[in-house]
């Protein structure tokens, strides 16, 4: 099935493309000009610049769109995962003008060379070079780990407390108490010193509101067009549900007062989507063995498999799952991305945060049942689990440092690290048209000169390739 455009040469007609009512002729001038409609971005790689189409006959000036239009960085949704090593820090912006953000962790990472006050720092930075705001619009912590929510004075602790400006969060989302009655009482003691936390934050006017998480897309707003569905936490996959833990304790009563959960259990889990696209990311959800009902695995078999009751819901509600990216769970960690969840989201790509540590993340066993999916990006990795790149490579791997992903208005198209990509519906999806898209590249035309009869024009349009689809159609440079 083609995605693209057709440009056919006919007669003294210079092309016909499909979705234009006449064709192209010479007496019309085509430019690739900057984007009048564009508003002004602070991101780094915006593609602001469009084909212009200026008929002879009656002077009307249209864009050549091609479809799906472009990725825009000033547009569209813009997703960076950010490098921190053995830690997480997702950062969301949505669509222009609004460009409304939301931070998914910041952690303290144990990475010789990103410890300390490096990773608040950085990310803070970061949020403020890309969006000209020190602070977001909502920030989630998945669950209260070091690694996720920091610690002391460091991760998004640190970035509340000790910077300056203050940085501010508009609303906060986390599971507070949610889960509680399985964990250990020393879990519970930091929960409380968090709300001694959050009330220096409201009091001090840096933080607007605290919330619980709710299942649906509602409570978080990115901007027209953009759903933020939160799927999971607490260790409830619907609202009607008990949780695993509860499920688990009614078959095996006493187990959590002897052997306490594990805090990834309870992770938030949140889907993205714009029009095709998908994006899901579930901070440290536990799938422990993958199988049956709710295996434990683990240090003192502390995980409880909260991925395949998952997957078993969605299915039996008949909730699409396909999804172009999914960030692995808990670093990719043998303990998640079980094989029941892989084949539901069924995705193009995965990328998973790590960094040296002792977590030997992402784990071999996780990389190479991926690679039957999926191309991979990681942030970093384990030298112990990986001692060279080319390892991981092997496996249609790449070690990319932050990770940028850009989507267009419309969810059709997206760019994750310079690759252009489809975006597929849930129908395709469904009839497994997706299969290998990650393989797909969308650029369409390198050369210039004449165009072949029957040449594919993709819809999508970057900078290069726009300037080379101009010289190829005009014969002319592509001026800047």
């Amino acid at each position: 099935m083609s995605c693209g455009l057709i440009i056919q040469l006919s007669g003294s007609a210079l092309a016909q493309v499909e979705g234009l009512d006449e064709p192209i002729d010479e007496g019309d001038e085509i430019s690739f000009e900057t984007d009048p409609n564009a508003p002004a971005s602070p991101f780094t790689q915006p593609w602001e610049r469009v084909l212009l189409l200026k008929r002879g006959e009656t002077g009307e000036t249209e864009a050549l769109s091609f479809g799906g239009g472009t990725v825009s960085g000033a547009n569209g949704l813009e997703i960076f995962v950010f490098n921190l090593g053995q830690a997480d820090a997702t950062l969301i912006v949505g669509p222009g003008p609004e460009r409304r953000s939301l931070l998914i962790d910041l952690g303290r990472s144990s990475s010789p060379g990103k410890t300390g006050r490096w990773t608040y720092e950085h990310v803070g930075q970061r949020i403020y070079d890309l969006t000209g705001r020190f602070g977001v619009d909502y920030a989630i912590i998945t669950h209260f780990h070091k690694d996720h929510m920091g610690t002391g004075d460091l991760g998004l602790l640190g970035l509340m407390d000790k910077s300056e400006p203050g940085f501010k969060i508009g609303t906060l989302i986390d599971t507070g108490y949610l889960g509680e009655d399985f964990l250990s009482e020393k879990k519970r003691r930091n929960l409380t010193k968090f709300d001694e936390r959050v009330a220096r934050w409201l009091a001090r006017g840096q933080l607007g509101h605290r919330q619980r998480p709710k299942f649906g897309d509602e409570q978080i707003e990115l901007g027209p067009g953009v759903s933020a569905d939160v799927i999971t936490f607490a260790g409830l996959t619907h609202a009607a549900h008990q949780g695993v833990h509860a499920d688990y304790e009614t078959t095996h009563p006493g187990h959590f007062a002897d052997n306490s959960a594990n805090e990834n259990d309870l992770s938030i889990g949140v889907k993205i989507s714009v029009g095709d696209f998908e994006f899901w990311t579930a901070g440290d959800l536990s799938g422990a063995g993958g199988h049956g009902r709710y295996p434990l695995s683990g240090s003192g078999r502390s995980y409880t498999n909260v991925e395949w009751p998952l997957v078993q819901y969605l299915r039996a509600q008949n909730i699409e799952t396909d999804v172009e990216i999914y960030r692995a769970n808990h670093h990719g960690s043998k303990h998640s991305t079980s094989l029941p969840l892989l084949a539901a989201l069924d995705p193009e790509f995965v990328l998973y945060s790590a960094g040296e540590a002792a977590y030997n993340h992402p784990a071999s066993s996780v990389v190479k049942k991926v690679e039957a999916t999926a191309r991979q990006f990681t942030t970093d990795m384990d030298d112990d689990a990986w001692p060279r790149p080319s390892d991981f490579g092997r496996y249609r791997g790449t070690v990319a440092g932050e990770i940028h992903i850009m989507v267009s208005p419309n969810g059709r198209l997206y760019d994750i690290e310079g690759l252009e990509r489809r975006s597929f519906n849930d129908t395709l999806e469904a009839e497994g048209l997706d299969e290998g898209a990650e393989d797909q590249h969308v650029a369409f035309l390198t050369g210039s000169g004449n165009i072949p009869e029957g040449s594919r024009i993709t819809p999508n349009i970057s900078i290069t390739d726009a300037k080379a689809f101009y010289e190829a159609l005009t014969g002319l440079p592509a001026e800047e």
